[in-house]
């Protein structure tokens, strides 16, 4: 008992200490995450023609997906980078406290940054479409482990690469999912390998695991898609303790 009441001190003290740090990213980026969902809701839509219903329900998906990319894979990498160019990284590791724990904290800091463009997005879809996800623990836990894959890729980068270099393959990966990820657009439109490609990587199959939830879209190989993503945020978390980890 006193192991668990240390440990939730020890949390609630580097989450508080964190969020006091980060306080100024929660209205800048609320801003940030309405703005990118009136311009992909209203603005990128013009582009696409016409949208059937399947066409605008992954549009609201999509949408949601990318701006986690962009809030995890992004922005998170960058202020972390910034972290360990300052040597704060370097004072965080050597307090007595467990990686997991600053882990945690950090991506519970991005959590909350991310709410707030999540439900400007809705808000969106449901002015734009007048439609409105069908919400249920199965896809809340879908949008927690996909946000966690992403902070875990995103911290990867961070902790492995040097400050440009994780600059550069963030902003890659984020013009990937953009613009050749069927995210936005039916997977129809790409050629199968390419597909079997994006099934393999984490950013397809949450799209599609949030519109099987939301929309009740048709997923045959739901279980198969959810098994890669777990996949992908037990990878990605262990490389991020062991970089955490490790000394110079």
């Amino acid at each position: 008992m006193n192991f668990i009441i240390h440990h939730t001190r020890q949390f609630a003290g580097v989450f508080l200490w964190s969020f006091l740090r980060h306080r100024y990213l929660l209205p800048i980026l609320t801003i940030v995450q309405v703005f990118f969902a009136l311009a992909i809701v209203y603005g990128a839509t013009l582009l696409m023609g016409d949208l059937d219903a399947t066409g605008t329900e992954i549009v609201c998906v999509g949408t949601i997906e990318l701006s986690l990319i962009a809030i995890a894979i992004s922005i998170a990498p960058q202020i972390l980078s910034q972290s360990r160019t300052e040597k704060f990284l370097d004072y965080q590791k050597n307090l007595p406290i467990s990686r997991p724990l600053l882990l945690f904290s950090d991506f519970l800091i991005w959590i909350l940054v991310a709410l707030p463009g999540i439900v400007a997005i809705i808000m969106a879809c449901w002015l734009r479409f007048g439609l409105f996800p069908m919400l249920s623990w199965q896809l809340l836990t879908v949008l927690l482990i996909s946000i966690i894959t992403y902070l875990a890729l995103g911290y990867t980068l961070a902790l492995w690469l040097p400050e440009a270099g994780a600059q550069v393959a963030s902003q890659l990966l984020m013009i990937t999912a953009l613009l050749f990820a069927p995210i936005l657009y039916p997977a129809s439109r790409l050629p199968e390998w390419l597909n079997v490609i994006h099934d393999c990587l984490p950013f397809v199959p949450s799209r599609k695991l949030m519109g099987y939830y939301a929309f009740a879209q048709p997923l045959p190989d739901s279980k198969r898609l959810l098994y890669t993503l777990i996949v992908w945020l037990c990878v990605t978390l262990t490389l991020c303790l062991v970089g955490l980890s490790r000394r110079k």
